[in-house]
């Protein structure tokens, strides 16, 4: 028996390619009005003019679900939507369905910053999942913004990536933990059990939206392909709290959105104490008369507060500075009575020039004198 190899058909290699679907946000809002649209969106609003009724309609298509990409080229009314999507790239998902093992991943922009990812060509370059990239799963609720439900997959996320990343098959998980060492493309495919077309296709959406880095490690090594190295200043936890604590690098709600109102809360104590049945200990009372008349008024314990320095004598002069108080003023330094009351520094030296003399000549309290001299630019 003679067995001859025949080629794959047209439909057969149609069946084999891994094709990228493009569609709008779920929360994209598109309004036409004749030629014109508005575009309503998480980020704001646009008003596009003159599109032509064809490019509207295809707009219209593009939000009611998605649409191949290749199928969006080869006309002017197509070309003139991908000029219209290149221009708001925040609001186009991208989602890679494999006809063999469905769709694979889908990429949500969730930045206003988020360009076009690009499908870069790999090949056999040796690249690494980014050091600042983390799997989870959200929280069961409505749609992730690209038309799958929030809690139905692990989405891949990263302070340095404007899009999130869900990931619908097991296989595609694996493909991602097969590339936290360095490996070529088809090597992380071939661990993780997908096709090499796939983990290719795969790849360049990774790259292109900002999960993977050169294996080098370095900004040389990245070439048009890939982005930059990971900034090496920042550790994972810091960055992810820099990110997150800012809007406009991510499209989750924030501050008093109060998400928990539906939940009931437990009591402040969960019951009580051992010793909550015990007689109490009753704690002595202050006699208030008491208080007032030792403890000095808040007026006296502020305007009484000084910085009270010693300084050396002149070099041309043998007496040592002394400091003394006001005498027979009451309230003076060294008064019991009084312990808060304000306290002077006697100068030999005349007042500085311009300031308002206190008590007898050359007597001014320390912290004005400072300030004095300081204003001044005079030695202290």
């Amino acid at each position: 028996m003679t067995i001859t190899e025949q080629p794959l058909t047209t439909a057969a290699a149609e069946l084999s390619r891994v094709r990228r679907m493009l569609t709008l946000r779920q929360d994209v809002k598109v309004a036409a009005e004749g030629d014109d649209v508005e575009l309503t969106h998480p980020w704001g609003r646009q008003r596009v003019h003159a599109l032509g009724a064809p490019t509207v309609r295809r707009l219209l298509a593009l939000g009611a679900g998605p649409v191949d990409a290749d199928a969006l080229a080869g006309d002017r009314d197509a070309a003139r939507l991908l000029s219209l999507l290149g221009r708001f790239p925040y609001l186009v998902t991208s989602i890679l369905d494999d006809p063999l093992t469905g769709p694979l991943a889908t990429a949500v922009p969730i930045a206003r910053s988020a360009s076009t990812p690009g499908a870069p060509d790999l090949g056999g370059t040796p690249v690494v999942l980014s050091r600042f990239a983390y799997l989870r799963r959200l929280p069961d609720g409505p749609t992730d913004g690209g038309g799958g439900a929030i809690g139905q997959g692990c989405v891949m996320e990263s302070p340095l990536a404007p899009y999130r990343v869900t990931l619908h098959l097991p296989a595609a998980a694996a493909f991602v933990a097969a590339l936290t060492t360095p490996r070529t493309v088809a090597e992380a495919a071939a661990l993780a059990g997908l096709p090499e077309q796939s983990g290719a296709a795969l790849a360049a959406l990774l790259a292109g939206t900002g999960f993977m880095e050169p294996a080098g490690g370095t900004a040389a090594d990245a070439g048009p392909a890939l982005p930059a190295a990971d900034p090496p200043l920042w550790d994972f936890h810091d960055l992810l709290f820099h990110s997150r604590s800012r809007a406009g690098r991510h499209d989750y709600t924030s501050g008093g959105v109060f998400a928990h109102q539906d939940v009931p809360h437990p009591p402040a104590l969960p019951g009580a104490g051992s010793n909550e049945d015990e007689p109490g200990i009753d704690l002595p009372v202050p006699d208030w008369d008491e208080v007032t008349a030792r403890d000095p008024r808040l007026t006296e314990v502020l305007e009484g507060r000084r910085s009270i320095r010693t300084y050396a004598g002149d070099p041309g002069d043998a007496g040592a500075a002394r400091r003394t108080a006001l005498p027979g003023r009451p309230g003076a330094a060294g008064d019991p009575a009084r312990p808060f009351a304000p306290e002077l520094v006697r100068r030999d030296r005349p007042p500085l020039p311009g300031r308002r003399r206190h008590g007898r000549a050359g007597d001014l309290p320390v912290g004005r004198r400072l300030r004095g001299a300081a204003d001044r630019g005079l030695p202290l």
